[in-house]
C-alpha cells in the first residue's frame, strides 16, 4: 500500500473505494483493492487503543469470555 507523505496529496484526488472499519476484514478488503494501482482506496478506522491488558496476552483469552 502506498502512503502520501504530505495530507494534501491524499485528498486532492476523489477516492474510488472508502472503506469504514480496519478489522480484519476491512484491511484484507483494502490490501486487495490497493493492489491495483489504478485504484484509490481510503481506509478510516476510529478505535481507540486497546486498554484492556488481557487482548494482548493469549492465556487472557479465557477472561475475554
Amino acid at each position: 500500500m502506498a502512503q502520501a507523505n504530505n495530507q494534501d496529496q491524499i485528498f486532492d484526488q476523489p477516492f474510488d473505494y472508502i472503506i469504514v472499519g480496519a478489522g480484519s476484514a476491512g484491511c484484507v478488503l483494502a490490501n486487495r483493492l490497493s493492489s491495483n494501482p489504478s485504484l484509490r482506496v481510503l481506509l478510516i478506522d476510529a478505535g481507540s487503543k486497546d486498554a484492556y491488558p488481557w487482548i494482548h496476552i493469549p492465556v487472557g483469552y479465557l477472561y475475554c469470555i
